[in-house]
């Protein structure tokens, strides 16, 4: 799994949100709608490139783990088409690290037996867009977390007893010491069906239940569909 890059860091692993560039001033000769244009422009094109790069990994991946014949017509088929767009438009209106490595692998797990349906496929894809850097995290974390810890080289904490909130704010940076936005990540998660409802978040447990999986069936399929596996 590629880890973000220094210049564009993971949302989740930065607690705050850095300042954007100061728009041009009243004394600026440019127009506002000339300065707008111009950057929604270079952000495309470049949104554009980073995703083509990724899509090419994709494809590059399907083809890797099916025999070719079967890869070119998934590859050409109408429903693979449909994925591949509607991921497309999700990343050229996305920069972080984790939406565009969920994309990915969404578009490789589309072409792969044993996905979901192409209802599910689209309904996760909306999920993607709609749903923070830190949302995935957060699901990924709970979906498993145990073995995240171990596959992100984060120790296991030996806790006589723990609540789950603990196991995020151990795991999210962007969560350390926001209980609130900790609360309103999981509601978020529990209204889309990926995370099993109830009061779980605060109560102590022993170690077995704080790294228990809280994710539902949904969660689980998702937390696969948009991962490496």
């Amino acid at each position: 799994m590629t880890p973000p890059s220094e210049e564009n860091p993971s949302v989740a692993e930065r607690p705050r949100t850095q300042a954007p560039e100061a728009a041009p001033g009243k004394g600026d000769k440019r127009s506002i709608f000339d300065f707008m244009n111009s950057v929604f422009r270079g952000l495309t094109e470049r949104r554009r490139e980073v995703w083509n790069q990724r899509l090419e990994e994709a494809f590059a991946g399907i083809r890797e783990q099916l025999d070719p014949e079967a890869a070119e017509t998934i590859l050409g088929s109408d429903q693979f088409l449909t994925v591949v767009s509607e991921a497309t438009l999700i990343a050229c209106r996305n920069h972080d690290e984790e939406k565009l490595r969920a994309l990915k692998y969404a578009v490789v797990n589309a072409a792969l037996p044993g996905g979901p349906d192409e209802l599910l496929q689209l309904m996760f894809l909306r999920l993607i867009d709609y749903l923070t850097p830190v949302h995935l995290a957060t699901l990924a974390v709970l979906n498993d977390p145990v073995k995240w810890m171990q596959r992100h080289d984060v120790p296991v904490p030996r806790w006589q007893n723990g609540s789950t909130s603990a196991v995020i704010e151990h795991c999210v940076p962007a969560l350390r010491g926001r209980t609130n936005e900790r609360e309103m990540v999981v509601r978020d998660l529990q209204n889309a069906g990926l995370v099993e409802q109830g009061q779980f978040l605060h109560i102590p447990m022993s170690p077995e239940g704080v790294f228990q999986s809280r994710a539902t069936d949904s969660g689980r399929l998702f937390a696969r569909y948009t991962s490496e596996g």
